[in-house]
């Protein structure tokens, strides 16, 4: 017998040719699907999936009974499988013998299934029987879908690996600028306070635990004084005739020779200090082969840099060693309080994080160039806020070469002492450096600069010079910055106001051969 729609007619699913039409229509199919629904709810109203199995003599849910007796065309359905009546389903050996299995047909209504205890219920069989034919191509998997499905193995739930991408040229240039640079960069711990390689994760940088970088194959480290601040603090001053042999052993130095971890650490030895520069020459002394082992980093300059362009920072931030953050120049020319209370002019500003250990690490462009020596931070926390500075590397290249050579950084001077903001307000000097001494037989004296003086109406402003060369000198500062660029020996054009009594004042041109700074 065959059911087409609620017909019962032998020949009323047979085509011209003798094909089986379809077994059931649309709304016949969507109410089998209902019904199958409410068969996998349980009696009280749950929408959770039942069971397809139950203790023994559990009768089918309630719900399924009452939608499969609700219409005619159902309930002959399942009369033709309670009376074991023949369907012609196409290949009900393939397509539907699974779920006929499966919902026990030919045993008697509502008896137990004996294998596997699955509940015999006509009406629950018609339904199996009806979810069937809903996907005949695909019954086998229905039904299947129904078992328990098998316990996952670590293979099915391990993730697989995405596969690699290529590094993007960006990506390639900070790789190579890393690993040519990376052997540059040392650890430095002041030997003082017992500083040493990071032990823990969670170890904060110890005082006295910086960077720095190799200079040359003689064994010349530059950092910054405050990384050695404790001891260099402590020692006696040195003498004009002090030797490299008599220089005290201040640090240790930890170098990577090689690839990977080919690390080693040597006693690092004064060779010179700035103060007010923040700068320091250390250096080891370790055997010849290992000298030659030495990557000096290669020097660039901070006059032609521009904001925008992409910077590098390495160093040992919190004694990690060799790490590298990247980040582009900020602002160019900043004036910074460094931790030793002075002001250090020309700073490079830059977002490339910077954190304590950082200290003494080169500021490297694109090219791998140093350009600037990795110094301070403004901070609230102690650590980076993206506000890091760094000393321009033309200031190094003035700095280190005198503390190699003597130990120490002579300034050229004016021989002028220049007065404070409190007192040039005083004298109603609204800009540049007031004059308010000047030494005897020094370079201003010899320039024809004069310091503050009586006259008839009172108190005459010291001579107040405005320009340096072609440098504008705006305040107080600025008259020592520019001077910074000059060696003792060079000859500079000075610009001076000179009060000439009551509220007149001359500019003047003076001539002055600089001079060593006596401080």
């Amino acid at each position: 017998m065959c059911i087409c729609g609620g017909s019962t007619s032998p020949t009323a699913c047979q085509g011209a040719a003798g094909d089986t039409m379809e077994l059931f229509p649309a709304s016949f199919k969507g109410l089998a699907l209902i019904a199958l629904m409410l068969a996998s709810c349980s009696a009280g109203g749950s929408s959770a999936p039942a069971p397809m199995s139950a203790p023994q003599g559990q009768p089918a849910p309630a719900a399924a009974r009452r939608a499969l007796s609700d219409d005619p065309a159902l309930d002959i359905f399942v009369q033709s499988l309670t009376h074991n009546q023949a369907l012609d389903v196409g290949d009900p050996a393939s397509a539907l013998a699974p779920a006929t299995t499966l919902a026990g047909i030919g045993a008697p209504e509502d008896t137990p299934c004996e294998a596997e205890g699955l509940i015999c219920d006509r009406r629950q069989a018609a339904l199996l029987f009806a979810a069937a034919t809903l996907a005949q191509p695909t019954a086998q998997a229905a039904v299947t879908s129904l078992q328990l499905e098998a316990p996952l193995t670590l293979a099915d739930v391990t993730p697989q690996v995405a596969p690699s991408q290529p590094l993007s040229a960006r990506e390639q240039a900070v790789v190579a600028l890393f690993e040519r640079n990376t052997n540059s960069v040392v650890n430095i711990f002041d030997v003082t306070l017992g500083g040493g390689p990071r032990q823990t994760a969670l170890v904060d940088a110890p005082e006295g635990n910086g960077t720095g970088f190799i200079l040359d194959t003689s064994g010349h480290i530059v950092t910054n004084y405050h990384v050695l601040q404790s001891v260099l603090g402590r020692l006696p001053p040195r003498p004009a005739s002090g030797t490299r042999a008599q220089a005290a052993k201040v640090a240790l130095v930890t170098v990577l020779l090689g690839p990977g971890n080919d690390t080693q650490t040597f006693d690092g030895y004064l060779i010179g200090m700035d103060r007010a520069k923040d700068l320091c020459v250390l250096q080891i002394r370790p055997p010849q082969d290992v000298l030659r082992r030495l990557r000096p980093a290669s020097l660039g300059t901070s006059a032609d840099l521009r904001v925008g362009q992409a910077v590098n920072a390495l160093g040992n931030p919190f004694g990690f060693d060799h790490t590298l953050t990247t980040g582009v120049i900020s602002g160019l020319g900043r004036e910074i309080n460094s931790q030793l209370g002075g002001v250090i002019a020309g700073a490079i500003q830059t977002d490339a994080a910077i954190n304590p250990g950082n200290s003494g690490g080169p500021l490297l462009d694109m090219a791998g160039r140093v350009i600037g020596v990795n110094t301070a931070i403004f901070t609230n926390s102690g650590t980076s806020a993206g506000l890091g500075f760094a000393i321009g590397v033309d200031t190094v290249r003035r700095v280190v070469p005198q503390l190699i050579a003597s130990g120490r950084f002579v300034r050229a001077s004016l021989g002028i002492q220049v007065a404070n903001g409190a007192v040039a307000r005083t004298l109603k000097v609204p800009r540049g450096a007031m004059v308010q001494s000047v030494a005897p037989g020094g370079a201003g004296e010899r320039a024809g600069l004069l310091p503050p003086r009586r006259s008839f109406g009172g108190v005459l402003p010291g001579d107040v010079v405005t320009a340096v060369d072609r440098t504008v000198v705006a305040k107080p500062g600025d008259l020592a910055n520019a001077l910074e660029m000059y060696d003792v020996g060079d000859a500079v054009s000075l610009t001076v106001l000179r009060s000439a009594g009551e509220s007149a004042q001359q500019e003047l041109k003076l001539q002055a051969k600089l001079q060593a700074d006596s401080a």
